[in-house]
């Protein structure tokens, strides 16, 4: 990556865009509805093998859209 295309996007921008994120929450809705599930199961619903920094990043977009909630 050139140094012009690593500042067209903010580091805390989250990596996928808010359309491609709300396809995946429906995905996850679809898949486990609205139950209290861990990150495992999440990351598994939506095809990655286990948590990996692919399925990290993805949740945390989501997160970071507010499409997902964390329990506190």
């Amino acid at each position: 990556m050139s140094d012009e295309s690593n500042r067209d996007r903010s580091p805390n921008c989250p990596k996928t865009s808010l359309e491609d994120s709300i396809k995946l929450a429906k995905q996850l809705y679809d898949k486990i509805g609205k139950s209290k599930i861990k990150r495992e199961v999440a990351a598994g619903a939506l095809g990655y093998s286990g948590l990996t920094g692919a399925s990290l990043t993805t949740l945390g977009a989501l997160n970071q859209y507010g499409l997902l909630e964390q329990e506190r």
